[in-house]
C-alpha cells in the first residue's frame, strides 16, 4: 500500500537529496553523479521496430536525468552505445555531415531528432509497402499493376548511366556511374576547360587504377553542378587526370542520394524533387561511336602499347625525347665541330680527373680541414634517433654501409649524437641528412667572406668562350681535422657513427670549402676563373687562351685530388647557365626559366 503512494514529486525530492548527501568520506566530498560507466548505459543494435528505439530512447533519457547531464556529454554517451546495424548508420551520417562541410553532432536533442527520422520513418515506409503489396495481390486479377501502367509525371527515364553526356556549366560533358568506386571524380581537363573553383583536399590520397594504371595524387576537390534532363545536383568530386570521361560517379553520389541499381535492366533509379528519375544505359552503338569521336590524331604511344606489341614478336622504332639534364646546353649550343675536336682530347687526356664516382679512401691532408670548435662549456647534445619505418631503416643501413666501405663513415664511440633523417631526391632516391643544428647552435661561427656575385660576373666582361666545372660531392672531398671526428657523431636505430669526412649540414661547412677553393685556386683567381663553392667558371677571350686555361686548371685538380662531375659539366660553350644568371659574350642576363617559375 505505501508503494502505491509515491508519486512523481517524492521521486524529484528524492532525487534532490541523493545530490547533496555527503559521501561520509575523510574528504567530506559529495556524490559524482555524473560520473558512471558507460557499460550501466542501454545498448541500441539498431532495427526497424520503432517501439523497440523509443523504449531505448525512455530508458536513456531517464538514466541522463538522474545524473544530471549536459546535452552534450548526453550526446557522447549515447553514440557510444550505438552498436551494430545502429553504429554503421551513424558512421555514415558522420560521414555525409563530412562531405557536406557540416560540423559532427554533438547535442542529444539533434541525434534523437536523426534516430527517430531513421527508424520511425524507415518502420512506415516499410509498412506501408507491404500493406500495398497485399493489396496488389489481392487485386490483382481485376487490375493490372505493371510497370507500364506509371505515369510520366511519377518516373522519368534519362538515358546516361553508365555512358552518356550530361550538362555542366551549359557545356555537354560524358558522365560513368561506377558502382565500385570509393569516390566521386571529376577530370581535371574538363576542370580546367571550364574554369571550375578547385579546393584543397582535406585528406589527399594516391589514385592507382585511374589513367592507365599509374599511380595518380589527388589533392583537390571541385563541387560539380550538372543536370540530366530534369534531374539537376550539385556532388563534390575529387579532381584527378581521367580519359575515360569527365564525372565518374561513384558509392558516394549513390550513398547519398539512395540511388538503386536493377541489375537485371542496368538502369539506376532515384527520387529528385518527388519525382522518380530512371536512368537508363545507352546502347553499345552510341557508346562506341563517342568512343571514336573522343580519339585524336596523335602519334603518342603508352608503355603498355609499346609491350604488347613487343610481346607480339613486331619490329618496333622509337623516337625517345628527354630532357637534358644539363640547363645550359638545353639555352645554347657547344661550338662548331672543328673546334670541340681539342676539346675532346683534352678531355680524354684528363678523364681520371672526370671519374663515375668519388674514389674509396679519405681523401688527401691540404692544410685546410674541416675542424668544429665548441663553446667553451655548453652541454653536448645527445638527441635520440628519429623515427621511421622499416623500409626507410633500411636505406639508412644500406646507405651508411656505403659510406663505411668508402672510409667516409666509421663506428664511434662519442659522447655527441644527433639523429639522421632521409629527405626524397627530384629522381625518386634518398638522400640521408644528419639533423646538425643541435651541434651548430654550439659552435664557434667563423667569418670567412664569401664572393660578392656582382663581382664575379664583373670579372667576365669580354669573355667570348666558357666552361663550367662541377665538383662531384665536393664536400665529401675534405678530410675532418684529426681528433674533431666525434662531433660528428650521428645516431640511428642500429648504432652511433662519425664522419671523416666533411659532411652537409654543418654552419662552418661553406667557410671550409671557400677557403680551400681560394687556396688552390689563388693563382687563377681574377684571371681566367671565378669560383662560388664547388661551381667553377673558366672565362676566356679566345678559344686557343680557353684550352690552355682549362689544362691549367685541369692539372691543378689533379694534383689535389679533386673530382668533378662531367655529366653536370659544360665545355666551350658561348653561353653558359652560372647561379642563376644566363653569362654569355653579349653579357650578363636572367635565366628566364627562373622568371617563369616566380610568376607561375
Amino acid at each position: 500500500m505505501a508503494g502505491e503512494q509515491f508519486d512523481d514529486e517524492f521521486y524529484d525530492k528524492l532525487q534532490d537529496l541523493l545530490r547533496n548527501r555527503p559521501t561520509g568520506s575523510r574528504s567530506g566530498g559529495k556524490i559524482k553523479l555524473d560520473e558512471f560507466k558507460v557499460s550501466e548505459l542501454p545498448e541500441f543494435v539498431g532495427g526497424t521496430d520503432p517501439e523497440d528505439y523509443l523504449d531505448w530512447e525512455r530508458k536513456i533519457d531517464r538514466m541522463f536525468d538522474f545524473k544530471d547531464l549536459s546535452d552534450e556529454k548526453r550526446c557522447k554517451y549515447a553514440i557510444l552505445r550505438l552498436s551494430r546495424g545502429a553504429s554503421l548508420w551513424y558512421e555514415g551520417l558522420k560521414a555525409r555531415r563530412s562531405r557536406a562541410g557540416k560540423e559532427k553532432l554533438a547535442s542529444w536533442e539533434s541525434l534523437k531528432d536523426k534516430l527517430r527520422k531513421r527508424v520511425v520513418t524507415l518502420r512506415e515506409a516499410r509498412e506501408a509497402r507491404d500493406e500495398l503489396a497485399e493489396e496488389e495481390e489481392r487485386l490483382g486479377d481485376v487490375f493490372d499493376f505493371g510497370e507500364g501502367e506509371k505515369t510520366e509525371e511519377e518516373e522519368e527515364g534519362y538515358e546516361a548511366p553508365v555512358y552518356d553526356t550530361l550538362l555542366v556549366k551549359d557545356k555537354w560533358c560524358s558522365v560513368i556511374i561506377d558502382s565500385g568506386s570509393c569516390t566521386n571524380v571529376a577530370s581535371d581537363e574538363m576542370v580546367k576547360k571550364l574554369g571550375l573553383s578547385t579546393v584543397t583536399h582535406p585528406k589527399p590520397y594516391a589514385l592507382h587504377w585511374l589513367n592507365d594504371g599509374n599511380s595518380v595524387k589527388v589533392t583537390k576537390q571541385v563541387r560539380v553542378g550538372l543536370s540530366m534532363g530534369s534531374y539537376t545536383d550539385s556532388i563534390l568530386c575529387d579532381v584527378s587526370p581521367m580519359d575515360a570521361c569527365h564525372v565518374l560517379l561513384g558509392r558516394p553520389w549513390m550513398f547519398d542520394r539512395d540511388v538503386v541499381h536493377r541489375g537485371r535492366s542496368n538502369e539506376y533509379e532515384l527520387r529528385d524533387k518527388g519525382k522518380k528519375i530512371v536512368l537508363k544505359p545507352m546502347s553499345s552503338q552510341a557508346v562506341r561511336a563517342m568512343s571514336i569521336k573522343k580519339k585524336k590524331a596523335t602519334m603518342l604511344v603508352r608503355e603498355r602499347e609499346i609491350r604488347q606489341t613487343l610481346d607480339q614478336g613486331e619490329l618496333v622504332y622509337l623516337l625517345v625525347v628527354e630532357r637534358s639534364t644539363e640547363e645550359p646546353n638545353s639555352k645554347t649550343g657547344e661550338l662548331n665541330s672543328s673546334e670541340a675536336g681539342p676539346v675532346s682530347d683534352l678531355l680524354l687526356e684528363y678523364q681520371d680527373v672526370f671519374p663515375d664516382d668519388l674514389p674509396s679512401g679519405l681523401p688527401p691532408i691540404r692544410g685546410i680541414e674541416h675542424h668544429i670548435d665548441l663553446v667553451p662549456g655548453a652541454p653536448l647534445p645527445n638527441k635520440a634517433a628519429y623515427r621511421c619505418n622499416p623500409e626507410e631503416t633500411k636505406e639508412v643501413q644500406r646507405q651508411i654501409a656505403e659510406l663505411i666501405s668508402r672510409g667516409f663513415v666509421r663506428e664511434s664511440m662519442s659522447p655527441c649524437a644527433v639523429p639522421v633523417l632521409l629527405v626524397p631526391k627530384k629522381d625518386g632516391s634518398w638522400r640521408m641528412c644528419v639533423d646538425s643544428r643541435s651541434v651548430n647552435n654550439i659552435t664557434v661561427k667563423y667569418r670567412f667572406p664569401m664572393p660578392r656575385l656582382d663581382d664575379m660576373l664583373d670579372e667576365l666582361h669580354g669573355s667570348q668562350v666558357f666552361s663550367k666545372i662541377d665538383l662531384r660531392s665536393g664536400y665529401h672531398q675534405i678530410r675532418m681535422r684529426e681528433g674533431d671526428e666525434w662531433k660528428t657523431a650521428f645516431k640511428t636505430k642500429h648504432g652511433l657513427y662519425e664522419w671523416t669526412v666533411m659532411p652537409f649540414g654543418l654552419t662552418n661547412a661553406p667557410s671550409t670549402f671557400m677557403r680551400l677553393m681560394n687556396e688552390v685556386l689563388k693563382p687563377f683567381l681574377g684571371k681566367f676563373v671565378v669560383v662560388y663553392l664547388d661551381d667553377i667558371l673558366v672565362y676566356s677571350k679566345s678559344l686557343v687562351d680557353h684550352l690552355r686555361h682549362l689544362k691549367l686548371l685541369f692539372e691543378v685538380l689533379r694534383s689535389q685530388k679533386l673530382f668533378g662531375k662531367k655529366e653536370k659539366c659544360s665545355f666551350v660553350v658561348d653561353r653558359v647557365l652560372f647561379l642563376g644568371y644566363v653569362v654569355s659574350k653579349d653579357g650578363v642576363s636572367v635565366d628566364q626559366s627562373k622568371v617563369e617559375a616566380i610568376r607561375s
